[in-house]
């Protein structure tokens, strides 16, 4: 007979179902040595294929859609601590940290090879763990945050039992505060530690996709973890019939980062590395612990120096120093990378046969995937098939305006003078040189990717006919519409558009073609009245030909482009969506309604052009790429998108001076491409002008030649006055301005009433994802069902393990199976009155 008895099945069902008040666990393990219970255990082989993929149930998106409607109304937990003055200051400091390394990554880069990093956030959910739970959820948002803004794909895994890993978040699912709330309240502290069962997991399952490499090629601990493939692929719209093929090494760094305290049975090394390193796959561990383990950290710390290649310890005590600790272990992995990437870079130089040579020498796959080359991929909004989710598609709306002076001068006390900075005069791009020694690899032909662009528009046209004939979306688009007018009537945003329209006429985009001739010394033609006076003073008036240097208008051709990456979810992403909505209605009111509106993630697209109007239907496409395009989320090709920008400005032939304005928080993923496509854009007369507007920390003052940051919506149009004049002379002036910059990310927690300490939001944290926590508990249920309930009998035994590591346990189980005994026996006979039930 195979297979499980019923007697066993209905043992498991009861043992699934006994619960432990957290308190009294809390309790236990303070009480306990955890010294002897972790000396008795012993050594424990990794547990085969261990785990499966476990899904959220059917109606995880109905939960999740409630959750964002709660978040709505208050925040949740996962966004009170973003939000904490604490965790602000320490995501700054991490992200600006590892992004000197990521852009030393990125100038190793060329327009043929692009690095893509994965990582996979491993957590321990065993019983020994909840001494460290709030240290533990600090990390997994500060991990969570600083991924976020570096454009990082990542996954949450939940690990415990040997069978018993989730998937709490997939490799390549959007983030959002959603997931990453339901990461943090499946935190249960209920289960064992396998984490060498869970790594095996972790490269089966999340990163499936991974090809293993060539025997010999992860032999030692110093190989790389990267891979790339190489292969054609095609790309952007039809050109001719056909389609554009280019071929790009995509450049894969995966990543295991376990959170655990080390209290593990699997402490075997090899089980960790057999796990990982076949795929090229880096482990790095922080192993939190308190004063009760310090005893067992040496044997601890042991097996992490001999499985992982990235190890950092962090006491209870020193939890104020998280930042720190995470930024060194990530940066230690980084600096490894980027060794490995420099050191297969000079090989490459050398020779081709010296680049296969080094390829091969750190762990380079030449099997996998191939990702085209997303300059030429420009595309248009596409007609939905099924009805717009309208709280979805309009998410954000709401919010427009509700930012202003008054609400930062409330708690702050903060200036509007100090709430911007820009760049200087004479900046020069930066990794200019860089980009043109590296623009011998390879580069995009200019006319295909202005067949892209044309193509983009035709599809354009195409999608704004057919919803303005389209009866399925008429409710969208009045939805839209009504969302729309109603945000430009507030008064705040009325003032800032104003003020805005009074800055792009006189500064950014004042008259530059004179339309009434008048007399000159010089010129194409006489000018007769100025010809009589000559003729009338002897000569002694100069001024007899005629040129146009009176009167104006503007003639300018404009586009907006708009960050939807990863990195710009929630606060920058609102601010910017602000910032968008300004500057096109101030555009119209200065007759510059010829403007066209871009967005870019991992794709570029098209949501206006030139010649399409701004109407709802244009609106709808705008938020549509912002809301309901998640895809679009997981890189941020801005080099793209400016390529793009400029071959749609340059294709009408107009003799109009071109500008490209892009809203971003300048975290991208194209390394030396951005710079050489600011390049391009100079070369052909076009000024490109970076924009972040919000109070997170950005990268755009690092990457633009020519930027203006704001810290509000409202202080957009200073910003840019202040850019295109140079108003401020005063040393002192300036240097505030800095400083004030520097302080935004403290100024956030202001704005938002935002708790000043960690402990305070945990202490008061809240569950919106309970219904859907407790279905994932049920997974550990075992049900038994019989076919004759009336002829059954069961027997019920309780087996209790006694061992010296139960010490700290017993009397508590004891208690339960009490509990279990005195209740069981009445409910079964009270139940099911024909089962024979013995005890």
């Amino acid at each position: 007979m195979s297979g499980p008895s019923p007697e066993f099945e209905m043992a498991r069902s009861a043992v699934g179902k006994i619960t432990i008040d957290p308190k009294l666990k809390q309790q236990i393990l303070e009480q306990s040595s955890l010294k002897d219970l972790y000396q008795q255990a012993g050594i424990t082989r990794k547990q085969g294929k261990s785990g499966r993929s476990v899904n959220l149930p059917p109606d995880a998106a109905a939960s999740s859609q409630a959750a964002a409607l709660a978040a709505a109304a208050n925040q949740l937990t996962y966004q009170k601590l973003v939000a904490s003055a604490p965790m602000q200051k320490a995501c700054a400091v991490v992200t600006q940290q590892l992004l000197r390394y990521m852009e030393q990554l990125y100038i190793q880069s060329s327009s043929t090879r692009q690095h893509v990093f994965q990582v996979a956030l491993l957590v321990d959910n065993s019983g020994s763990m909840m001494r460290l739970a709030d240290e533990t959820k600090q990390a997994m948002v500060l991990l969570g945050e600083v991924l976020r803004r570096l454009e990082v794909s990542f996954a949450v895994v939940r690990f415990g039992r040997a069978h018993g890993q989730v998937i709490l978040k997939h490799l390549n699912e959007p983030f959002s505060a959603q997931a990453m709330q339901l990461a943090l309240e499946s935190l249960t502290w209920d289960a064992g530690t396998y984490p060498a069962s869970a790594c095996e997991f972790v490269a089966r399952e999340v990163f499936k996709d991974a090809p293993v490499l060539n025997a010999g090629s992860h032999a030692s601990a110093d190989s790389s973890s990267s891979s790339s493939s190489r292969q054609q692929a095609t790309c952007g719209a039809a050109v001719g019939g056909e389609k554009e093929v280019v071929s790009v090494a995509v450049v894969h760094h995966r990543l295991v980062l376990a959170l655990v305290d080390g209290l593990t049975q699997e402490m075997r090394a090899e089980d960790y590395i057999s796990a990982l390193e076949p795929k090229g796959i880096k482990f790095a561990v922080l192993n939190l612990y308190d004063k009760q383990q310090e005893e067992l950290m040496g044997k601890i710390n042991d097996l992490w120096a001999a499985s992982a290649d990235h190890v950092e310890t962090l006491s209870k005590d020193n939890a104020a120093d998280l930042p720190k600790v995470l930024a060194k272990l990530i940066t230690s992995y980084l600096a490894q990378e980027l060794q490995l990437v420099t050191a297969a870079a000079s090989a490459a130089a050398s020779s081709s046969a010296a680049a296969t040579a080094g390829a091969a020498g750190t762990g380079v796959s030449s099997s996998g995937s191939m990702l085209a080359v997303s300059a030429a991929q420009v595309s248009a909004p596409a007609v939905s098939s099924e009805p717009y989710l309208l709280p979805v598609l309009c998410k954000g709306m709401a919010g427009i305006g509700s930012i202003t002076y008054d609400t930062a001068s409330l708690d702050g006390g903060v200036e509007p003078g100090m709430m911007y900075r820009h760049s200087p005069p004479g900046c020069l791009i930066p990794f200019a040189e860089a980009a043109t020694a590296a623009s011998s690899s390879g580069s995009i032909d200019s006319s295909d990717l202005a067949h892209s662009v044309d193509h983009a528009q035709a599809r354009l046209a195409e999608y704004c006919s057919t919803m303005a004939q389209s009866s399925l979306h008429t409710a969208a688009l009045q939805e839209v519409q009504q969302l729309w007018q109603q945000a430009l009537s507030r008064p705040t945003v009325q003032g800032h558009v104003s003020r805005l329209v009074e800055v792009l006429e006189s500064a950014v985009l004042p008259h530059n073609k004179h339309t009434r001739r008048r007399a000159e010394e010089s010129g194409p033609t006489l000018h007769l009245p100025g010809l009589i006076k000559a003729a009338v003073s002897n000569y002694t008036s100069k001024k007899i030909f005629a040129r146009k240097s009176a009167g104006g208008k503007r003639t300018y051709q404009v586009a907006l482009l708009l960050d939807i990456s990863q990195s710009m979810q929630g606060h920058l992403l609102q601010c910017g969506l602000e910032a968008l909505l300004m500057f096109t209605e101030a555009l119209n009111q200065a007759g510059l309604d010829g403007f066209a509106v871009m967005t870019f993630g991992s794709t570029t697209t098209l949501v206006k052009g030139a010649d399409t109007p701004w109407d709802h239907a244009s609106q709808l496409a705008l938020l549509e790429q912002i809301n309901c395009r998640p895809g679009h989320q997981l890189a941020s090709m801005d080099a793209a998108a400016i390529q793009a920008a400029a071959a749609l400005l340059t294709s009408s032939y107009s003799r109009a001076a071109k500008k490209v304005f892009v809203i971003s928080d300048g975290y991208g993923t194209s390394g030396l491409a951005l710079a050489a496509a600011l390049q391009q854009a100079e070369q052909a007369g076009i000024e490109v002008v970076g924009l972040t507007v919000g109070f997170d920390h950005t990268h755009v003052p690092t990457c633009y030649q020519k930027w203006a940051a704001a810290a509000l919506p409202a202080s957009l149009p200073d910003a840019l006055q202040a850019l295109y004049t140079q108003e401020e002379s005063a040393a002192s002036a300036s240097s505030m301005r800095a400083a004030a910059g520097e302080e935004w990310a403290e100024l956030m927690p202001i704005m938002a009433g935002a708790a000043s300490s960690v402990q305070e939001v945990l202490q008061q944290q809240s569950n919106v994802f309970g219904d859907l926590v407790r279905q994932l508990s049920r997974n550990k249920e075992a049900k038994l069902t019989h076919a004759q309930p009336d002829d059954m009998s069961v027997d019920v035994c309780f087996c209790l393990d006694v061992t010296g590591s139960m010490s700290g346990w017993i009397e508590a189980c004891k208690a339960q199976i009490q509990a279990i005994a005195d209740g069981l026996m009445p409910k079964i006979q009270k139940k099911c009155p024909d089962i024979q039930a013995r005890l």
